[in-house]
């Protein structure tokens, strides 16, 4: 039976990712601090910036709690997550040789660079993440139901570790060497909370004696503290990275995500199946890996540097800029889904 409140979530969860994308260019502008432009990127930033860890607890609810062999788990992983990762990576690597003409960055991922990045470009840190996640995620649900874990599955997590193990290793080499760590494969951990949340409170949200007023006011709280903390960190320090304060580790993520996923699922009967949202939460993933094409081109040739820039402009111009990207990735997956052999992809 389809959950009708996680078609919110996810359809919630892309937009916010969206918005996030859009306004990293202007939160991290120096020159626009302060100005209304500057203050609405802050804005829509911090109440977005939870969408990931909201499609992990969306993962999680669904996928845990059902009985399921692990290389059964692990075979039907596979085919949703490496065909797009391959081909996202591949796409995402030429498309940003074509528009910058960086062959060295080129060539150093062709060389096994992305052993080192986890990715070909930024917004694909999510398949890594959700992979390494996916690994462990079976004998997770081995826990959660109380099942045995066969001879062959405890073989299966040792060369896991080991994996890990290797991975760790070349870390602590490379960051010796070439003073940079590798870091991709260990950010997983992080998303455990997550991932067991989403399956928790889908199951047992009747159990949570907060009362509604008393989650929402947390949310709104925790999120009025971001942004301050935002602007004090920006305007004190000089610090324009929006991930400083409102981290996807951090605990102001996990009180607004856990708090909106709570708010979601304990008011589930009341939340009605509707065909658009039903529609962008199917394509929410596809919406995902493509995006950000979109995001480039139209801050290259849509929207022009001095409207972006200039007080009001800068407003309407991340307005435009979300809906935009929205629709046209909206409308790119939509098309691509209809077509078996790339459907897989998307």
């Amino acid at each position: 039976m389809r959950k009708i409140y996680l078609d919110y979530l996810r359809a919630f969860a892309i937009i916010g990712v969206i918005c996030t994308h859009v306004t990293v260019k202007y939160y991290g502008d120096s020159e626009l601090s302060g100005t209304a432009t500057w203050w609405m990127a802050n804005i829509i930033n911090a109440a977005s910036r939870f969408a990931v860890p909201l499609f992990v607890m969306i993962s999680g609810a669904v996928l845990l709690g059902k009985s399921q062999p692990v290389a059964e788990f692990y075979q039907k992983r596979a085919w949703r997550i490496l065909p797009p990762w391959i081909f996202w990576s591949v796409a995402f690597l030429i498309f940003n040789y074509v528009f910058t003409g960086d062959l060295y960055t080129l060539v150093w991922f062709l060389k096994g660079g992305i052993l080192i990045q986890g990715n070909t470009t930024t917004h694909l840190w999510y398949l890594s993440m959700f992979a390494c996640l996916m690994l462990f995620a079976p004998y997770i649900n081995k826990i959660i139901l109380n099942e045995p874990v066969t001879k062959h599955e405890v073989k299966i997590l040792c060369w896991i570790v080991l994996v890990f193990l290797i991975l760790n290793e070349l870390d602590h080499v490379y960051a010796l060497i070439k003073d940079k760590p590798i870091q991709w494969f260990k950010t997983f951990i992080w998303f455990v909370p997550y991932f067991i949340g989403g399956f928790l409170i889908d199951r047992y949200s009747d159990q949570i004696k907060l009362s509604s007023v008393y989650i929402v006011v947390t949310v709104l709280v925790s999120l009025g503290i971001g942004i301050g903390m935002n602007y004090g960190v920006a305007d004190q320090l000089g610090i324009f990275k929006d991930y400083l304060v409102l981290r996807n580790d951090g605990v102001l993520i996990y009180f607004i995500t856990f708090g909106v996923f709570i708010l979601a699922r304990r008011h589930m009967d009341k939340i009605k199946a509707n065909r658009l949202i039903g529609a962008l939460s199917d394509a929410s993933f596809g919406i995902y890996l493509i995006h950000p094409a979109f995001i480039f081109l139209i801050n290259r040739y849509l929207i022009p540097s001095h409207f972006s820039t200039n007080g009001a402009g800068g407003v309407i111009a991340i307005c435009m800029t979300i809906f935009i990207t929205l629709l046209l990735s909206w409308l790119t997956i939509s098309i691509m889904r209809k077509q078996a052999a790339l459907r897989m992809i998307s």
